[in-house]
């Protein structure tokens, strides 16, 4: 039977603290939903330290003489990663991380009976700033920064590994996320890849207790870099990439001259649900923008949500902010909408991370990951709108050219829009005062579609309005 974990916001917490990286995305779980992730992830180090500590369980005291890692996936918070030890020989092992069916990373260990002992400083590298580089400053940017680590605490989070290898070679690996995550690339980078060597002379007795690091190549097709590592007793690269900034929808005062009838959509209230962010931000300020009365809600994004009411009430229109959580929705959702108000409208706009699947392999936990939010989830909306009105109202379904298509790596989500799109076909045959319409979109710019490579998207304003263009010449309550 495998070794397997789930990694824990709390153990993220931890990591944090004994590695210095603190970097948002593995410990923000508000900052991280804006990256492509959706959610904070693992750091790199903290998997390839826990899978060399399982791989040397049963092997007697030595020392790392190399270890190369190439991470292929993201690992989110909670998800579980299955550990296998491929090969196992007294001098090399080679482990395989697997998560959602996929291999997220591939390690390679070789040991040595040397004594390979590094230097560094016993204590905490502490808190500092995430830098944020431009892709300007990427070119031969270098530093050095001493190698920092509590061994009390390394040894409470390692307890196995810090008796089985040198403690300095645990505290040079823990320095390379510390490196990556918080200074080079810094705020919007991810770790793909690792290889470094230990000797005892690999370095000077200059640098000793330091990292001392310089990018030697930086490939802007790609947004990737080479970053050479060099200690007193260790010389590696580090793989990194610099990842797209969260994606930024246009304003309401950008919008107005790209929405000529500022009556478009007047006399509507609108309930946008998930409008905080996204796409569901951004019709949330095209309907503004047209006139209608709207209500946007948010989970987790209180902030958010704040700043997109700000926005339309800034610019004359009119809107507001609630909490709501479909899987557990408020009890008295008229309260919050406001009292009176109740919508004409509802556009559905909750989602989780889409890009996570396996490529070609189908995932029923996936699966019913996204029905959950797909189908259950807008089941819940409606149920909810229902017990506030007995009046007609029309819902919007954003489906996706997914479900026509079939893309290798969104089974999952494809076959939950789908049923999602069964689902309205119920509700309307139900309930004889809605209307449901269905838009299959297209990829659009978003913080769910972020990209390292440039993908193709459709536009987003042209694409959403022209899908809101049907609501037009309705006749309102």
């Amino acid at each position: 039977m495998p070794a397997s974990r789930r990694f824990r916001i709390e153990d993220q917490n931890a990591f944090a603290l004994l590695s210095g990286d603190s970097n948002p995305v593995h410990v923000d779980a508000l900052k991280a939903r804006r990256s492509q992730f959706g959610r904070p992830i693992v750091h790199g180090m903290h998997l390839l330290l826990w899978a060399i500590e399982e791989g040397l369980a049963n092997t007697p005291k030595t020392a790392l003489a190399k270890v190369s890692c190439v991470f292929r996936n993201p690992v989110r918070v909670d998800e579980e990663v299955l550990f296998r030890l491929v090969q196992d020989h007294d001098q090399h092992k080679k482990i395989v991380l697997e998560c959602n069916g996929a291999e997220c990373a591939t390690v390679h260990v070789e040991l040595s009976a040397n004594e390979m002992e590094i230097a560094f400083i016993d204590r905490s590298p502490g808190v500092k700033d995430c830098h944020e580089r431009s892709e300007s400053s990427l070119d031969n940017a270098q530093g050095s920064f001493p190698l920092e680590l509590d061994t009390a605490d390394a040894r409470e989070r390692f307890p196995v590994l810090t008796q089985k290898v040198p403690v300095g070679q645990i505290a040079l690996i823990l320095a390379t996320t510390r490196l990556v995550g918080m200074e080079c690339p810094g705020l919007h980078s991810i770790y793909s890849g690792l290889s470094v060597s230990f000797s005892p002379s690999s370095g000077t007795a200059q640098n000793a207790g330091r990292l001392d690091w310089k990018v030697v190549n930086y490939d802007d097709r790609f947004r990737r870099l080479s970053v050479d590592i060099v200690a007193d007793g260790a010389t590696g690269v580090i793989q990194a990439m610099l990842r797209p900034a969260p994606h930024k929808q246009k304003t309401c005062a950008e919008l107005k001259t790209l929405i000529p009838d500022a009556e478009m959509f007047a006399g509507q209230r609108a309930l946008v649900i998930g409008g905080s962010r996204g796409l569901g931000e951004l019709c949330a300020k095209i309907l503004a923008v047209g006139g209608a009365d709207v209500r946007l809600t948010y989970h987790r994004g209180k902030d958010d949500a704040q700043a997109v009411v700000d926005d339309i009430n800034d610019g004359g229109g009119k809107s507001a902010s609630l909490a709501y959580d479909m899987f557990d929705p408020p009890e008295d959702l008229q309260k919050g909408l406001g009292d009176g108000w109740t919508p004409t409208h509802v556009y559905y706009f909750a989602t989780p991370p889409i890009f996570v699947a396996a490529r070609g392999k189908f995932s029923s936990d996936l699966f019913a990951r996204f029905s959950r939010y797909y189908v259950e989830g807008f089941y819940t909306c409606w149920q909810s709108i229902r017990q506030i009105t007995p009046e007609k109202f029309t819902m919007f379904y954003p489906s996706s050219v997914a479900v026509e298509t079939a893309y290798l790596n969104m089974g999952e989500y494809a076959a939950a829009k789908a049923a999602g799109e069964n689902l309205c076909n119920y509700l309307c045959a139900c309930d004889k005062k809605l209307t449901i319409k269905v838009g299959r979109l297209p990829r659009l710019p978003s913080d769910q579609t972020l990209s390292i490579v440039e993908v193709k998207t459709h536009d987003p304003v042209e694409t959403i309005l022209g899908v809101l263009g049907e609501f037009r010449s309705e006749q309102v309550a």
